[in-house]
């Protein structure tokens, strides 16, 4: 008898990490492979500094993506997740900017991050079936979504290092209920949607360290510019040049709802 292909693999509840770097192709083309290494260095300090050192050595389905990683785990550790894993990544990364910026003023490190939950096939034996199905694609759209990509694109580059989106179903199981030590208060509701995608879920955005800036601060180059000189008026005073007046909304305070992840080419 043939064997039926569609057959069940054993599914188990499981958490699930998702991290992007924030513009990582405006980084140059020869720092790329480098700085793609310590995406996993600084996820697995962060995790070690979270008291999460077991569910990183334990993770599940572990997914390299070249600009960003994703981990299953058991869900016991979802409440760590939630909190402090978020704000001691914030901490994290500060170390490593200050690292990178000395190897390379181009070099930056800014991550997204998804945290969501659900039933997914995990053999134990690290086949390629493990790990997918709807909850590690809803991860990834709700790494992909517009709410956690404007928390970094709308504030300050050398302030906010990471932004995270919380699934509804994470909020509400573990947030909510005062599982995690992140006060639900803390969380703006959002609504999750992705460009191009039929995606649309409500979800909770968290940024540890928040803070304004305009858009264009960390568009294509990682690298802020240097401020333009003052430019002497044709009548003696001085003329200030540059985007002095643009403030944008800080997007950690506010909302609306909704949920997933994916890769950033932005």
């Amino acid at each position: 008898m043939t064997p039926d292909p569609f057959a069940a693999h054993p599914h188990e509840y499981r958490a699930i990490v998702g991290v992007d770097t924030k513009s990582f192709t405006g980084n140059p083309s020869s720092r790329q492979p480098y700085l793609s290494a310590r995406i996993p260095v600084v996820l697995e300090e962060a995790f070690n500094r979270s008291g999460l050192a077991e569910a990183w050595q334990n993770a599940r389905f572990p997914q390299d993506t070249g600009d960003g990683h994703v981990v299953g785990t058991d869900p016991k550790w979802l409440p760590s997740l939630v909190s402090p894993f978020p704000d001691v990544l914030q901490e994290v990364l500060e170390n490593e900017d200050a690292h990178l910026r000395s190897l390379d003023r181009n070099l930056r490190m800014r991550l997204r991050v998804s945290i969501h939950a659900g039933l997914l096939p995990d053999s134990g034996q690290g086949l390629r079936t493990d790990g997918k199905g709807k909850p590690m694609n809803d991860a990834h759209r709700l790494l992909d979504s517009t709410p956690v990509r404007d928390a970094l694109k709308y504030s300050d580059p050398d302030v906010t290092l990471v932004a995270v989106i919380i699934s509804q179903h994470v909020f509400e199981n573990f947030v909510q209920e005062h599982f995690s030590k992140l006060h639900p208060s803390r969380l703006k509701p959002v609504e999750a949607r992705v460009e191009g995608k039929v995606f649309a879920e409500q979800a909770w955005l968290y940024v540890p360290k928040p803070s304004t800036g305009h858009p264009d601060d960390d568009a294509g180059d990682p690298a802020r510019p240097d401020p333009a000189p003052p430019m002497p008026s044709t009548g003696g005073g001085t003329v200030i040049t540059g985007n002095s007046g643009a403030v944008a909304s800080n997007v950690s305070a506010g909302g609306n709802f909704h949920q997933n992840v994916g890769g950033d080419r932005r």
